[in-house]
């Protein structure tokens, strides 16, 4: 019994507190060429979180949109078939975590499995995007990680990454410590 008082003040007598356990959530994957994921990462992340929406992304440097550059992995209880491989550049960075927090539901945890390196739509490091895609890391509070395996943890227990292991993220770390420091 987590508040007592609640038995004589509340009409609902709500005083027992629950543990929620999130089964789903949003999981963002960097597909480019310095991202690999497997069959069986996304399966054993599936079991963890079975309810998660996973999507997805990778670039073709200069590429005018004829090629597709996001893709749905799973939609809650929903699962593709097959694992398209990426298309070497990032490039959409910030544009697919922008349309993955469109599709948040409540406050669900968001994870970002990534490498850190943020590139404009020709593969080049690009300083504007980082810090967009950095403000959407820390106003949302996306958790970083850098291998899929590690994508369920960070669903269901809340780890985030701290502030010393953001140097392991690239110009994305760099820029959230810059941010922390400001």
């Amino acid at each position: 019994m987590r508040y007592p008082s609640r038995l004589l003040t509340d009409d609902r007598q709500r005083a027992f507190a629950r543990r929620t356990t999130w089964h789903g959530g949003i999981v963002i994957i960097d597909q480019s060429g310095s991202m690999d994921i497997d069959d069986a990462s996304l399966a054993a992340l599936l079991r963890r979180a079975p309810d998660a929406f996973v999507i997805g992304y990778s670039h073709r440097p200069g590429d005018n949109g004829s090629t597709p550059n996001v893709w749905i992995l799973a939609d809650r209880g929903s699962v593709a078939t097959n694992i398209p491989s990426g298309n070497i550049g990032n490039g959409v960075d910030g544009a697919v975590l922008a349309w993955a927090l469109r599709r948040r539901r409540g406050g669900e945890p968001i994870v970002w499995v990534t490498d850190g390196q943020v590139t404009d739509s020709h593969d080049h490091p690009d300083d504007r995007l980082t810090i967009q895609c950095a403000e959407l890391v820390r106003r949302h509070r996306m958790r970083l990680v850098r291998e899929l395996g590690d994508a369920g943890r960070a669903l269901s227990q809340g780890r985030t990454v701290g502030r010393a292991d953001w140097p392991q993220f690239g110009r994305l770390g760099r820029k959230l410590l810059e941010m922390k420091a400001i």
